[in-house]
């Protein structure tokens, strides 16, 4: 673990995933909350839009298949990451507006996921890549990597809970901010 751990690459590909996963974790510990107790969905009709989550992911993942050997690894994380920013962005400033409508988190939300399906893939490659011999190592301490920053995440949202979806979604904004930086200052 001292060898990956000190391995330049590896440390922006995991922490890049680290950030841009902490993002969906803030959505999945916290939209029930909102979009139930806040915005008054019936469970049922939260279930349903979920649902919606997935068909955003698959669409990426489509779309990045198609086209990461013709743009190259590093630049599908790029536009992933921009794609992730964006919708991260749009989301945090409806929430400030005060729109309170369910199609104010779950739009943006489908247009990340489609952003979240370019970019973990070619992170996941690109952390595992300088380690051909020891890769379920480089694999379990990314793992964790992205475990620790969720838990911390969770930690904070219930933290600053306030009754608003302000929190949940500003930290999509910060998790997706934090990504472009790294993808701008290390990868």
């Amino acid at each position: 673990y001292a060898e990956i751990g000190r391995n330049r690459a590896f440390l922006a590909y995991a922490l890049a995933g680290a950030f841009l996963i902490s993002g969906l974790a803030a959505y999945l510990n916290s939209s029930s909350g909102v979009l139930i107790g806040l915005y008054g969905l019936s469970p049922t009709f939260y279930g349903i839009l979920f649902a919606i989550l997935p068909l955003g992911f698959m669409a990426g993942s489509f779309l990045a298949a198609r086209y990461v050997e013709r743009t190259g690894m590093d630049t599908m994380i790029l536009i992933g990451a921009v794609v992730c920013l964006a919708a991260a962005i749009v989301v945090f400033a409806l929430a400030l507006a005060g729109l309170q409508h369910w199609l104010a988190i779950i739009a943006p939300m489908a247009i990340y996921m489609i952003g979240f399906a370019f970019v973990m893939p070619q992170i996941s490659a690109g952390a595992l890549s300088p380690f051909t011999t020891i890769a379920g190592s480089a694999s379990s301490l990314q793992g964790f990597m992205l475990s620790v920053m969720t838990a911390t995440v969770s930690a904070l949202l219930a933290l600053f809970a306030d009754g608003t979806a302000v929190p949940m979604t500003a930290a999509m904004a910060i998790s997706a901010s934090a990504v472009m930086l790294v993808y701008l200052f290390a990868i």
